[in-house]
C-alpha cells in the first residue's frame, strides 16, 4: 500500500501542480465520448488571481491562520522535500499551478469480460516548455525509483510520436487487496464478535485497473487508465479525429452542451451525465436491482440527464457565486412536477426571527401529491402487490389533508447561546388555507397525539415517553414533537419551536431576521422573484452553531456508554479530545471578519431547474 501511495502522490502533485494555458486544450475537447463526470478549469493561475481577491484569502493569509496551520505546513514541506530527495530531483522541480487542467472519468468496457467499468484521463497544460520540463523529470524519477525499489514494471513505447509510459499497477493492487482483506477480516477491529462477523472485502471504483498510461505532449501530460481514449484523445490534440467521431463526439453531445450553457463561463465546473452511469453501475449489481430501481426512481423524480455545477470567485455580487442546473430534456415526472411553479411569495414569515440561522422556502403543490404517489404505485410491480390494495384508502385518508394544504414550504432553523440542548430549534411550516379541513383528517389519524388550544390555535403533541420505544435516541434527550395548526400554517417540529411559531403567526413581523442587515444585503445581491425555492444562511454563526450540536451529541453519547463500559467511554472521550484539538482553535470572531452570509434561489424550467448560489464577504471587506 505504501508503495503504490508513493508513486499516486507523486503523480498526484506533478499534475496539480502543472499547468499553463497557450494554445488551449481543455479536457472536454478530448474526454471520451461515454464520460460520465467531468470537472475543469480553463486557467488554473486566473482562479488563484480570483480567490486572492477574496476574504477567504485574507482569512488564509491572516496571522491567526498562519499560526494555527504552521505546524501542519511544516510537516508537510518536510514530507514533499524528503519525497524531493529520494526521487533526486531539484526543490524546484514541483511547479506552482498556472492553466488548463481537467479530469474525466468515463465508462469504459472490458470486451474480455463483457463487463463496463470506470476509467479516468487527466490533463494539464503548462503553457511553456520550462514547467513542462519539471514535471516530466519529477514524473519519470518516481517512475524509476518505483522500478528500483518497489519492484513496479512498465513499458516505453511510441504513441502518435509521443514517448508513452505504461505503468502496470497490477501488482500493487493486488497486495493491497491482500492487505484490505486482513483487515477486514475482523468486525470493525478486535471486538469479541469479529470471527463471527466476519466483513466482507470491498472493491473500490477503480480497483480493476491494470495499467496506467503516462505521455507529454509538448507542454502537457496527459495520464489515462485506457490506452483507447488516449489515442483518441491525441487523434482530437493532432486533428485527425473526425467531427462526431472519438472523444470530440463527448463536446458535441446535446447533454453536455445543454449543461456546459446553463452553468455558463466560470473559474472552474463540474458536470456529471447519467447517460451511461448505470451501465457503470451495473457492473458491481449482480442481484440486477438497478434494473427494477431505474424505472422507480424516474416515475418518483422524472428522468434526469446530468447535473451542472459552476464556480466563480471573485464575482461582481459576491466573493463566491455558483451557478448550478438540472437537465431533464424529456420534461418533469413525479414529485419534481410538484415544484415547477414560482412562489407566490418571497417574503419571510413572522417566525423567521432574529436568532435565524438558517431559512429555507419551497414551492410544492401538496394537492397533486397523491396523484403522484398513485403514478409511482403503478410504475413497479412490486409496490402494486404490497400497497396497491390499500391505495384507496390511504387516498381517502390524505387527500383532505394535502388539499387543504397551499403551495409554499418554509424551513427554518435558530440557535440562542449558550448552546444547551434546548438551544437549537427547527421548524417546517406549510401554508394552509383550509386549516379546519387538515385538523379534521388530522384528528380522524391522530392515533397517540394529544391535542389541546395554545392561544387560541391548536396544537397535537407527542410525549418523549410515547417516542422512545418508536425511534432511537440518537445521542440526545428526545423532544416532545408537536404539529401546530394557526396563523395559516401547519407548523411541524419539537414542542417549544412550534409553540413559538404558533405564538408569532398572531403578532406583527417587526424585528426578524427580514429587518437583519446581512440578510438584506444578501437579498439585495440575489433577488429570489420567480424563484420556485430559494434560502438564507447566516453562514458563520451556522458553522458554529452545528459544530456545537455535533460535539453535543457525541458527548452524549459518551456519557451514555459509560453507563456500560466505563473503560470504552473514557477511550472515545480521548479520540473526541484529539479530533476536536483543531476545531477547538478555531476563532469564529476571526471568521466573521472575513466571510458574510450565503444565499441561494432556484428557478424551475421547461428542462429542468436552474440555480443560483452566493457567497458573500463580511460586510467590512
Amino acid at each position: 500500500m505504501l508503495k503504490r501511495s508513493f508513486i499516486a502522490w507523486t503523480f498526484c502533485i506533478a499534475i496539480l501542480n502543472a499547468s499553463h494555458a497557450a494554445a488551449q486544450t481543455t479536457i472536454e475537447k478530448i474526454a471520451p465520448e461515454k464520460t460520465v463526470f467531468i470537472a475543469g478549469t480553463k486557467k488554473a493561475q486566473t482562479m488563484i488571481e480570483h480567490l486572492k481577491a477574496t476574504g477567504l484569502w485574507s482569512l488564509w493569509q491572516s496571522e491567526q491562520l498562519k499560526s494555527l496551520r504552521a505546524d501542519a505546513m511544516k510537516t508537510m514541506a518536510t514530507d514533499i522535500e524528503q519525497m524531493l530527495e529520494d526521487l533526486g530531483v531539484e526543490k524546484d522541480t514541483l511547479v506552482a499551478p498556472n492553466g488548463a487542467v481537467g479530469v474525466a472519468l468515463f465508462a469504459a468496457t472490458d470486451h474480455e469480460l463483457g463487463t463496463t467499468n470506470i476509467g479516468f484521463l487527466a490533463m494539464a497544460d503548462y503553457g511553456d516548455p520550462a514547467s513542462a520540463d519539471k514535471t516530466d523529470q519529477l514524473i519519470q524519477a518516481a517512475l524509476k525509483r518505483g522500478e528500483e525499489k518497489d519492484n513496479i514494471e512498465f513499458e516505453e513505447k511510441d504513441l502518435a510520436g509521443r514517448t508513452l509510459f505504461s505503468i502496470d499497477i497490477s501488482k500493487m493492487t493486488k497486495d493491497e487487496g491482500a492487505a484490505d482483506r486482513d483487515l477486514d477480516d475482523g468486525f470493525q477491529g478486535d471486538d469479541e464478535f469479529g470471527d463471527a462477523f466476519p466483513m466482507p472485502a470491498t472493491k473500490g471504483p477503480f480497483d480493476h485497473i491494470q495499467t496506467i498510461h503516462y505521455l507529454r505532449d509538448g507542454n502537457s501530460v496527459l495520464l489515462c487508465s485506457e490506452l483507447t481514449a488516449l489515442t483518441e484523445a491525441l487523434d482530437v490534440i493532432d486533428g485527425r479525429a473526425a467531427k462526431g467521431a472519438g472523444p470530440a463526439g463527448f463536446a458535441d453531445r446535446p447533454d453536455f452542451q445543454a449543461l456546459q450553457g446553463k452553468v455558463g463561463e466560470n473559474d472552474a465546473y463540474a458536470i456529471v451525465l447519467t447517460r451511461d452511469l448505470v451501465d457503470i453501475l451495473s457492473a458491481n449489481d449482480d442481484a440486477g436491482m438497478l434494473e427494477m430501481m431505474v424505472p422507480m426512481v424516474r416515475s418518483v423524480v422524472g428522468k434526469v440527464d446530468g447535473y451542472g455545477l459552476g464556480v466563480r470567485l471573485n464575482g461582481p455580487s459576491a466573493m463566491i457565486e455558483q451557478s448550478f442546473a438540472v437537465y431533464m430534456p424529456g420534461g418533469k415526472a413525479g414529485l419534481t412536477t410538484l415544484i415547477d411553479r414560482p412562489l407566490a411569495r418571497t417574503s419571510l414569515p413572522q417566525f423567521a426571527s432574529a436568532d435565524t440561522l438558517s431559512y429555507s422556502g419551497v414551492s410544492f403543490e401538496f394537492s397533486g401529491l397523491m396523484d403522484v404517489i398513485r403514478t409511482v404505485v403503478n410504475s413497479n410491480p412490486m409496490l402494486q402487490m404490497q400497497v396497491g390494495q390499500e391505495l384507496p384508502d390511504i387516498e381517502e385518508s390524505l387527500s383532505p389533508m394535502t388539499t387543504a394544504l397551499g403551495m409554499q414550504v418554509h424551513v427554518t432553523s435558530s440557535a440562542t447561546k449558550p448552546f444547551t440542548d434546548a438551544s437549537f430549534k427547527s421548524l417546517l411550516a406549510i401554508d394552509c388555507p383550509k386549516p379546519q379541513q387538515f385538523e379534521d383528517a388530522l384528528a380522524a389519524l391522530a392515533g397517540p397525539l394529544e391535542a389541546r388550544d395554545f392561544l387560541g390555535q391548536r396544537i397535537y403533541s407527542i410525549e418523549p415517553e410515547m417516542l422512545g420505544p418508536m425511534l432511537p435516541e440518537m445521542g440526545m434527550e428526545m423532544e416532545s414533537l408537536s404539529i401546530g395548526i394557526g396563523g395559516g400554517f401547519v407548523l411541524l417540529g419539537p414542542t417549544p419551536a412550534v409553540e413559538q411559531g404558533l405564538r408569532a403567526t398572531s403578532q406583527a413581523a417587526a424585528g426578524g431576521l427580514a429587518a437583519n442587515a446581512d440578510f438584506q444585503r444578501a437579498a439585495a445581491a440575489l433577488p429570489v422573484r420567480g424563484a420556485a425555492a430559494w434560502g438564507y444562511t447566516d453562514t458563520v454563526n451556522s458553522i458554529e452553531a452545528t459544530l456545537a450540536q455535533q460535539r453535543m451529541m457525541l458527548q452524549k453519547e459518551i456519557d451514555q456508554q459509560r453507563a456500560w463500559d466505563p473503560e470504552s467511554a473514557a477511550a472515545m472521550e480521548a479520540r473526541l479530545k484529539e479530533e476536536l484539538a483543531l476545531l477547538d482553535k478555531i476563532d469564529f470572531k476571526l471568521l466573521r471578519e472575513h466571510i458574510g452570509p450565503s444565499i441561494w434561489r432556484m428557478r424551475a424550467t421547461e428542462d429542468g431547474f436552474e440555480g443560483n448560489a452566493y457567497l458573500l464577504s463580511a460586510k467590512d471587506q
